[in-house]
């Protein structure tokens, strides 16, 4: 889990950050205890990042916040940079995009991209399979925790995200309808098209993930990792 900042991408992030007080992290919570209460420590860790307005992978330096209840940490990003993968928000969708154009080609999309072919068909294949577990969530409901919950008994739970999104956007519009009559390959295609729309509709890439950073202020990546974090 990562706090995530709205209206900070990553080419303002640093000039902001290295003046910033606890009140840019107004709105988080800690992903351990539930805490409100940050510190903003002195460290910084670089990560990779290619943007999609970029001459090939670059990096970013990251500042980290502490928890004043628990003192878990956890890294502070700006709204385009996602938790363990080394893209920004727009590449991906970008790709995906081009590809959706008849006679786009894997190898003339990589080549124009500047990434790998099999990281295009990754993208393609995986972009594809989120949205389609967005559409099997907006089908169920849960129970938010409380506070007093205890953390072992406590289910993580994302349909308050469904929830906002659709409040906020066109998701109903873009529901995806399975049809027996199609391909696998013709109903990943749909669902591409489909996300690409709904993604229109809350401003594009960017504007996507600064409705998401400034509702929910956190991110999660799929492969969790501990973080260290110094007490400076």
């Amino acid at each position: 889990m990562v706090h995530v900042l709205p209206k900070i991408d990553s080419t303002t992030y640093r000039p902001v950050l290295e003046t910033a007080g606890e009140e840019v992290l107004a709105g988080c919570r800690c992903a351990e205890c539930g805490g409100e209460a940050f510190r903003l420590t002195k460290r910084w860790v670089k990560r990779g990042l290619r943007r999609l307005q970029g001459d090939g992978p670059g990096v970013i330096a990251v500042r980290q916040a502490v928890c004043r209840r628990c003192k878990h940490c956890e890294r502070v990003h700006p709204l385009d940079v996602l938790p363990g993968k080394t893209a920004s928000v727009e590449l991906p969708l970008a790709v995906v995009e081009a590809r959706q154009c008849p006679g786009a080609t894997v190898s003339a999309v990589s080549h124009r991209f500047g990434v790998a072919r099999a990281t295009v068909r990754n993208w393609e294949q995986g972009l594809a399979t989120r949205y389609l577990d967005l559409q099997e969530l907006t089908r169920h409901r849960a129970l938010l925790a409380s506070a007093e919950t205890p953390t072992t008994a406590v289910k993580r739970v994302r349909r308050a995200v469904v929830a906002e999104i659709e409040r906020t956007s066109q998701i109903a519009s873009t529901r995806f309808v399975a049809d027996p009559r199609r391909t696998d390959e013709e109903e990943r295609r749909e669902a591409l098209r489909l996300l690409l729309e709904l993604t229109k509709s809350l401003g594009g890439a960017h504007g996507a993930a600064d409705v998401g950073a400034a509702r929910f202020r956190q991110a999660v990546s799929g492969s969790r990792r501990s973080s260290s974090c110094s007490r400076a």
